[in-house]
């Protein structure tokens, strides 16, 4: 299909020159909506170490909790949507010192939880959820277990593959584990080729690709190592090994890590005198490119910026915990391939030293974070926070002009129209009364015109693969309506 084509349908032929100035992009509006505590929470429990979100749920890691003995720990599932609590999670084999809610992750209806110090050893639990009801389904452990691993330090699941991290000083691993429709098995061990101090202490895993950070690696500089399934030879195969381009010793790059798709984040906390800083990788289909550091605008030293990080399509959110005395966390967001910062989070309700920001998780348009030192329950007894992001889609380009090229919109309305326009120049148009969508602001001038109306998929996203003449080239510009939200993209440049 050629993009120079068909007019803007009749109910935008008449679009008007709004009088309003020239703001492209539809921004994010974060909205703090909910503040999340436990209902038996009492001092000290650290509620808020581990978070993790999917859909509308979210799990919150307590891991000095006493319920089965001083730290034994628990975890929480929250409904995202009325911050209601669903159940608390404990085990019947905890005990003193489990750290029970070390780590935790969840995807869809599967939740896993790291108990680090179980036996001493460490230990993880799988929980699924059969209607509205949440139940242990599997404790597991490394078939090599021994003292001090650690197992369990750091947990991350996607669909039917898990992936446990043994943070131990003599393990440095991450065990990956396989549902087969009856049982967890343990698939394959996961170990560094190369310097791997701290391997394992954060893991991450998107469809075929798992990502593990070893932030003491090389003096503390740290590095992260990417593993990608050959499904030809049914395991895992370590792709490459990434670290700064200008890493320092003691930067601890590594500390997070969060994968989604062709992109990861990776937190160095320690870097610029604790000021903190991250950075965003690409796969271009070969290798795995830096293309971009993160850093706050208004960071200062000891901000510790990239202690928690996470990736969600063109979404980013890096935590700063000790940051203004009690904590903050940055939203970044990509227009185009580039990582612009959007927003800061704040808590409404923050005091110093609650850390908001230990932890961090996305999940489309909403975002839960840890404030493991709040008081509300008693000292340090930990809170976390849910947000409404409220940002509009992002559109990204994939190939080059002229030939095919793929336009990605994102953080649309899920299975809902998205529509794609495209005219030969920025500007400020208003579609008038009447119409869809009517009083939204486009980033075009009077010549705007439909290039196709697209149905975004279940998460979001919705993509147009065109052929793109040579007279588009540097000539066009494209930008993306939701039609249900009737919120824009940022516009692009065709070239």
């Amino acid at each position: 299909m050629n993009i120079v084509r068909k007019h803007l349908l009749s109910l935008m032929a008449v679009l008007l020159a709004a009088p309003t100035g020239t703001s492209f992009a539809q921004q994010c509006d974060p909205i703090e909506t909910h503040k999340l505590l436990a209902d038996d929470g009492r001092a000290y429990d650290n509620f808020g170490h581990s978070v993790a979100i999917s859909g509308t749920t979210t799990i919150v890691g307590c891991p000095w909790h006493d319920d089965r003995g001083e730290m034994s720990g628990s975890a929480y599932l929250f409904d995202i949507t009325t911050g209601q609590q669903i159940k608390e999670l404990l085990v019947n084999d905890g005990r003193a010192s489990d750290s029970f809610g070390y780590s935790v992750a969840i995807s869809a209806d599967v939740a896993i939880v790291g108990a680090s110090l179980d036996d001493e050893i460490g230990s993880a639990y799988i929980y699924r959820r059969t209607g509205s009801a949440w139940e242990l389904e599997e404790k597991i452990t490394a078939s090599d277990r021994a003292y001090e691993d650690l197992f369990g330090t750091s947990v991350a699941v996607d669909g039917n593959v898990a992936v446990v991290g043994a943070g131990g000083i003599a393990k440095l691993a991450a065990y990956v584990y396989r549902w087969n429709g009856s049982s967890w098995q343990e698939e394959q061990k996961l170990i560094p080729s190369g310097a791997g101090n701290g391997f394992g202490q954060t893991v991450a895993i998107d469809q075929n690709c798992i990502l593990v950070g070893s932030q003491y690696a090389s003096q503390n500089q740290g590095n992260a190592y990417f593993f990608r399934w050959d499904a030809n030879r049914s395991e895992w195969i370590e792709e490459q090994i990434v670290t700064a381009s200008d890493g320092e010793p003691n930067d601890l790059f590594g500390t997070s890590v969060s994968l989604d798709g062709d992109e990861a984040i990776i937190g160095a906390y320690w870097d610029n005198a604790l000021q903190g800083s991250a950075y965003i990788f690409r796969w271009d289909g070969n290798t795995w490119n830096e293309v971009q550091k993160l850093t706050a605008s208004d960071g200062e030293d000891h901000d510790r910026f990239g202690f928690s990080v996470d990736l969600s399509g063109a979404t980013a959110v890096v935590g700063a915990f000790t940051d203004r005395a009690d904590g903050s966390a940055y939203l970044f967001r990509r227009s185009g391939d580039v990582w612009m910062e959007d927003s800061k989070l704040i808590a409404s309700d923050g005091a110093a030293d609650d850390y908001f920001g230990y932890s961090v998780s996305i999940s489309l348009d909403r975002a839960v974070l840890g404030a493991i030192w709040d008081d509300d329950n008693g000292i340090d007894s930990g809170s976390s926070y849910i947000f409404d992001l409220n940002c509009g889609p992002t559109l990204s380009t994939l190939g080059s002009c002229p030939g095919n090229m793929r336009f990605k919109v994102e953080n649309a309305t899920a299975n809902q129209k998205v529509a794609y326009l495209y005219a030969s120049n920025t500007g400020s148009i208003q579609i008038p009364p009447g119409n869809p969508c009517a009083g939204t602001i486009l980033g075009l001038n009077a010549t705007v015109k439909l290039a196709e109306i697209i149905h975004a998929d279940a998460n979001g996203t919705a993509k147009l693969d065109i052929k793109t003449p040579q007279k588009a080239c540097n000539r066009i510009y494209l930008q993306a309506l939701d039609l249900t939200t009737c919120t824009t993209s940022n516009t692009i440049l065709i070239q």
